[in-house]
């Protein structure tokens, strides 16, 4: 297989291998990219699509990769927020803005990390402003803190549900943890399903727990948070799933009404539907059992619907490896195929977080790695750039990306905030067909304007839905020079007038307005006019500083010389130095008769208005057609007249 290579800004590695992506679980049979972290990752959550979060145990830190261009956040350390003690796990609320910890000294925290969401693309992150929060210590001495889960609670969106595994002597037990925005409210202990080797999975409102007894015989347990319960704020749900295997993983999908469970005993993956009962207890219906497995018992279990894709996905590790199957639609019946497989990692237990179905992008580590794997059948972006780089001060500029998909259809749009798809976006800038795997396309300057945008590029496998769509980002300044200025001109006895409405754009500097006679200057060098003819009053060239936007200006130049045609040229000057320049115009002054001559005053009829290189006479025939009109009507009036 090809293997193509890019880089994350920011120092993480992104490598990229060449897949189609069609909607089916070999779609995901293989990674298709790698971030370099570059410090080992003991946990990884996504929150709200764009932020994956990843806690360092070694350093006792928590490192950020912003999803909206793939970078990581300041791979120096300076970004990394500090978690000040030994932590053994953590996990994210159903929000995405709070991430809870378990510390080894029997203390929960948390941490919300709502400042993440208000950086903008390419910023950093001041870690002074997120800090943990004490919460509550719930064991001491010898009992330490394992698995931590955050769930929803079930009467109130505001409280989260906390349940932490206490371990003591090899034997783990649950504690629980009703959290509001500001502290803990209520807190507590479990014992029903106390036992060895813990296993824990989550629904958004409900936590699946797996335990053996002393003969090794598994166990399984529900739980639910009803804070508003004064009497038990903790409803237990039993589980009697044929209770004398072993059991090894445990996954449950996002709304608890599918259990998945490893029978270590067969080599087999068991899936169940779970209902509530008509006295409100939990029923957990056998569905089908997947023995397709080669004798090897699956280890991790994580259930995934993807909305581009018609079946739910069933990931599960197998040893070292990471395996992918799939359920009928709307069902927990799996689909009779063999699993297809991902990738080979390296030792350690594997960890595994996504964003959301639509996003569809699901991130893995084996813990301790210093890497995370990017599994997605959704087209990857890479290289992503201007063709020229720097400042974009031409009427177009360039795009240019790689994706990893053929036959696939982009859409470019402004996108101030982070986004998904270009319906998040603003205007769409451009769409198009790609044939083969390498971009470059135009986007006019203008539909943007001066300042600093950022522009989403999304890559879709398909032109209408169900796709699978990738996305990137990228900044671009654009500092362009002014429209060319229109202006007229007109002149009047010993004089001529230029009128022109300034642009409504608000780093104008300067107009420079040169008139003069020697017309044939090149365009690009106005100052050449004014070396004949410059000098009537003002003398050329005329300034106008700082000037305002949308607002009509006008100057008037006279002492010329009547019967001398005169032409005039408009440099316009931004802030930043750049030029525009006008159209040149011509007019000649000339004393024409008029209503100001009959009162005895200098200067004649002022023409402005259309140019022309000669003087402005009525001659004979235009005055008679001027006064045919009243002189026809004056004869009808006297034949009136008369014939009264």
């Amino acid at each position: 297989m090809r293997k193509l290579v890019a880089s994350l800004s920011l120092g993480a590695a992104l490598i990229l291998f060449a897949l189609s992506a069609k909607g089916s679980p070999a779609d995901y049979g293989d990674a298709k990219a790698e971030m370099g972290i570059g410090k080992p990752v003991h946990g990884i959550e996504v929150s709200k699509n764009r932020f994956v979060v990843m806690l360092n145990r070694n350093a006792e830190h928590l490192y950020f990769v912003d999803s909206w261009n793939w970078r990581l956040l300041n791979p120096s350390g300076a970004d990394t927020v500090q978690l000040n003690g030994s932590v053994s796990s953590m996990d994210l609320n159903y929000s995405g803005e709070r991430v809870y910890f378990a510390y080894q000294s029997g203390a929960v925290k948390w941490m919300d990390i709502d400042p993440l969401f208000s950086l903008g693309f390419n910023q950093t992150l001041n870690p002074a402003d997120i800090h943990i929060e004490p919460g509550a210590t719930v064991a001491s001495g010898s009992t330490v803190l394992g698995q931590i889960v955050a769930l929803q609670d079930s009467d109130s969106a505001s409280m989260d549900c906390v349940f932490v595994e206490l371990i003591h002597n090899g034997t783990s037990s649950l504690a629980w943890l009703l959290v509001s925005e500001n502290s803990v409210e209520e807190y507590g202990f479990i014992t029903d399903s106390a036992g060895r080797n813990f296993e824990m999975a989550k629904s958004r409102k409900r936590l699946f727990v797996k335990s053996e007894d002393a003969l090794g015989y598994s166990r399984l347990f529900a739980y639910r948070c009803f804070s508003n319960q004064l009497a038990n704020n903790i409803v237990s749900d039993d589980l009697e799933i044929n209770a004398f295997y072993a059991y090894q993983g445990l996954g449950a999908n996002s709304n608890g009404q599918v259990l998945i469970v490893g029978n270590q005993d067969l080599a087999e993956l068991w899936s169940y539907e779970v209902t509530e009962g008509i006295a409100g207890n939990l029923i957990a219906l056998p569905a089908t059992a997947y023995d397709r497995l080669s004798a090897i018992p699956a280890g991790r279990i994580w259930i995934n619907k993807i909305s581009a894709e018609t079946d739910t996905f069933v990931f599960f590790t197998q040893a070292n490896t990471l395996m992918v199957s799939s359920l009928n639609k709307n069902t927990a019946e799996f689909k009779a195929e063999d699993p297809h497989l991902i990738k080979n990692f390296s030792a350690g237990q594997l960890l595994m977080a996504s964003s959301s179905s639509r996003d569809g992008y699901l991130y893995a580590s084996p813990e301790g790695a210093d890497t995370v794997s990017i599994i997605t059948a959704n087209p990857i972006i890479s290289n992503l750039s201007l063709a020229r780089g720097g400042t974009v001060t031409t009427e177009t500029f360039k795009i240019k990306f790689n994706t990893d998909v053929t036959n696939s259809f982009y859409t470019i749009a402004e996108c101030p905030n982070f986004a998904i798809s270009p319906s998040g976006c603003g205007a769409t800038l451009a769409t198009g067909e790609l044939k083969g795997t390498t971009a470059e396309v135009f986007i006019n300057s203008r539909d943007l304007g001066d300042g600093t945008h950022i522009l989403g590029v999304f890559v879709r496998d398909r032109y209408s839905a169900p796709y699978h769509q990738g996305r990137n980002a990228l900044r671009v300044k654009i500092d362009l020079p002014p429209p060319p200025q229109e202006f007229e001109m007109g002149f009047g006895d010993q004089k001529i007038f230029i009128k022109f409405h300034s642009p409504d754009l608000k780093d104008l500097k300067k107009y420079v307005i040169y008139y003069g006679t020697n017309c044939n200057a090149g365009f690009y060098k106005p100052g050449e006019i004014d070396k004949t003819g410059g000098n009537g009053e003002p003398a050329s060239p005329i300034e106008i500083k700082d000037p305002e936007p949308d607002k009509d200006y006008e100057k008037v130049v006279e002492k010329l010389n009547n019967g001398t045609q005169y032409c005039a040229q408009v440099v316009l000057i931004d802030t930043a130095g750049n030029k525009s320049y006008s159209e040149r115009n011509y007019a000649t002054p000339e004393q024409t008769k008029g209503p100001s001559d009959e009162a005895g005053e200098k200067g004649g009829l002022d023409c402005l208005g259309d140019i022309s290189s000669k003087p402005k006479h009525a001659s004979a025939s235009e005055m008679l057609l001027l006064i045919l009109p009243l002189i026809i009507v004056m004869i009808l009036k006297i034949r009136l007249r008369s014939k009264i």
